[in-house]
């Protein structure tokens, strides 16, 4: 596989999470009994955790990319979901040595997984769901 069609696999299956939540708990089974139906989750990108990994494993000062237009957003006080193509512009200046990162991080493939991690988070409030009763078979 080459290096173009790794990395767009992994930007697509990084965009995926939030697809994959909403599927995972939309079929919702409780111990056989019970059945979730009429199912509408809302997830949210959680951005204080994007906070995190941007405090715990980039060096800011060192970081001279960090005035990159495309990938400001990623040092603010209020950061916002990156696109695909800005978590593809971070892994690639992460794999140049470009974006720089913290001594206690780790090494580029340990920082990588913690950029790639599911910060998708379950918006209780906006979301709905109907709980029903699975009825048991009738023995006769």
């Amino acid at each position: 596989m080459d290096y173009d069609r790794a990395m767009e696999l992994l930007v697509a299956a990084n965009s995926e999470f939030q697809q994959r939540q909403a599927a995972i708990y939309g079929s919702i089974e409780v111990g056989g009994e019970f059945r979730f139906v009429n199912i509408s989750i809302s997830t949210k990108y959680d951005t204080n955790q994007l906070k995190d990994f941007v405090e715990h494993n980039i060096n800011t000062r060192d970081s001279t990319v960090k005035t990159d237009a495309s990938i400001e957003n990623l040092f603010s006080e209020n950061p916002i979901e990156p696109s695909p193509e800005v978590i593809k512009k971070i892994i690639v200046l992460l794999m140049e040595r470009k974006l720089k990162i913290k001594t206690a991080a780790g090494d580029a493939s340990d920082v990588l997984g913690q950029l790639l991690k599911n910060r998708y988070i379950i918006d209780y409030p906006n979301s709905a769901m109907a709980l029903i009763r699975i009825q048991p078979p009738v023995l006769t």
